[in-house]
């Protein structure tokens, strides 16, 4: 069966699965969570970002399976650039997260016309890196002892990808 990758609408019915993604200790080690995460801070979170005018959430199917999030966040409207954020919770090192990343890279320079997306990728995260990679995001920097992560301060890559010349 030929893979099929699609961006729909982040819906009420994925948080549940969602926040299971989340609270998994692998994940939440990748994605920087101290903590799990309630239904009730789960719901408040969704409710929050599907409102919010600099955010825009999509999940990630593989054939009609849902596998993840891909959303674009803070969009600087003016500056026309977004942070890119990616979460797959199944099916991994399949390419998926490389083709959600080329899909949303797409939208966001041909619908929203933004010119730069960017992402924080942690160093530990080899396999985030790799598919913004190959989603043409290049390195362009990396900030040393960024964030606190589990009991240790850990640097990230900035990494981005610049729309074509218009």
């Amino acid at each position: 069966m030929a893979k099929e990758v699609k961006l729909r609408s982040f819906e009420r019915r994925d948080l549940e699965t969602y926040r299971g993604w989340a609270n998994d200790p692998k994940i939440s080690l990748l994605i920087g969570r101290s903590k799990p995460i309630t239904r009730s801070e789960h719901r408040e979170w969704y409710h929050k970002l599907v409102r919010n005018r600099h955010a825009i959430v999509f999940a990630i199917e593989v054939n009609s399976q849902y596998i993840g999030n891909v959303w674009l966040w803070d969009i600087d409207w003016l500056n026309r650039k977004a942070e890119v954020r990616i979460l797959i919770g199944e099916r991994h090192g399949l390419g998926f997260g490389t083709e959600a990343l080329d899909l949303i890279s797409k939208y966001a320079f041909d619908k929203l016309n933004l010119k730069r997306l960017y992402a924080y990728i942690f160093t530990h995260n080899k396999r985030a890196k790799g598919a913004f990679e190959q989603a043409r995001f290049n390195t362009e920097g990396r900030l040393a002892s960024e964030r606190f992560i589990d009991g240790g301060y850990v640097d990230t890559f900035i990494m981005a990808r610049i729309k074509a010349n218009e």
